[in-house]
């Protein structure tokens, strides 16, 4: 099964621009200290941290699920357009901060085997800091090389700085049956 997306997160000056940049960084928690890989101290270089993860997930609902040894093989990766880090397989998207003057925007992608809900976490924490007045939509879709019903779909997110909404196709789905048996049942009731 493949999930895939792509998406432009529009910053509009320098302060946004240097927050996405801290944030998509790659961070070692060693108990309650976090370090980025180059800052780890020599007392803990050859210690494994507890978790290894991007910024952004530090405080993530479900951080437990994200840490960056998965991200090799899935949620979504990254590529900094003009940065070849060694970081760049360790997210769970692909993303592209260009670095033309503000405003500007983050490309975030994923071609296989993303994971769209820690991307809903980045806008929100975005739109939590310097946008509280606004929201972001997008979608992902589903697929698969072999043909089978129900294999194919995806999904939608909705996010604000109070919160992220998130509905598949097949909860969808199953909502409008839900509601169409309601409609038959309630006519037939009536009759």
């Amino acid at each position: 099964m493949t999930r895939m997306f792509y998406e432009c997160i529009d910053y509009e000056n320098d302060e946004e621009r240097e927050w996405f940049e801290d944030q998509l960084q790659i961070v070692c928690v060693y108990g309650d200290k976090v370090y980025r890989e180059d800052e780890i101290p020599g007392e803990l270089k050859y210690k494994q941290p507890d978790r290894k993860v991007p910024r952004f997930l530090l405080d993530c609902e479900n951080a437990e699920d994200y840490h960056a040894e998965d991200y090799t093989e899935s949620p979504f990766r990254y590529s900094l357009l003009e940065d070849s880090s060694s970081g760049r397989e360790e997210l769970p998207f692909r993303y592209s901060l260009l670095r033309d003057p503000p405003p500007g925007r983050v490309e975030v992608h994923t071609f296989q085997f993303g994971d769209p809900y820690p991307l809903a976490w980045l806008i929100h924490k975005y739109l939590k800091r310097f946008h509280p007045d606004s929201c972001y939509g997008f979608s992902y879709s589903l697929g698969d090389t072999v043909l089978s019903p129900s294999m194919y779909g995806g999904g939608a997110f909705f996010v604000t700085a109070d919160g992220i909404k998130w509905i598949s196709t097949d909860d969808f789905l199953e909502n409008c049956y839900r509601e169409f048996e309601y409609r038959k049942m309630a006519t037939h009731t009536r009759q």
